[in-house]
C-alpha cells in the first residue's frame, strides 16, 4: 500500500499566470457548457427557429432520427405515467 502511494504522481501546481491563461481559454471556449442545463424556449426562440428552418429539406437519414427520438420519447413517457400509476 505505502509502495502504491510513493508511485502516485504528485499533483500540478500551476502559476498564477498560468491559472489565468487557463481560466481565459475555459471562457474563450467552454466545453459542454449546455450539457444538464434545462432551457426553456420562449414561443418566440420557437418561432424563429420554425422560420429559419422553413424551406430546407431533411434528409432521410434526418427524418428517419427524428422519428426514432419522438417514438423513444413517447415511449419514455408512457413508461413513466406506467410507474406513476404502478406506485399510488
Amino acid at each position: 500500500m505505502e509502495e502504491q502511494l510513493e508511485q502516485t504522481k504528485p499533483k500540478r501546481v500551476f502559476s498564477e499566470e498560468t491559472r489565468k491563461k487557463l481560466s481565459m481559454a475555459k471562457l474563450k471556449n467552454p466545453v459542454k457548457y449546455w450539457l444538464g442545463k434545462n432551457r426553456v424556449f420562449t414561443p418566440e426562440h420557437k418561432e424563429n427557429i420554425r422560420k429559419a428552418m422553413v424551406g430546407k429539406k431533411l434528409t432521410p437519414e434526418h427524418i428517419k432520427n427524428i422519428v426514432a427520438s419522438r417514438i423513444r420519447n413517447r415511449q419514455a413517457k408512457l413508461n413513466q405515467e406506467q410507474n406513476i400509476i404502478n406506485n399510488q
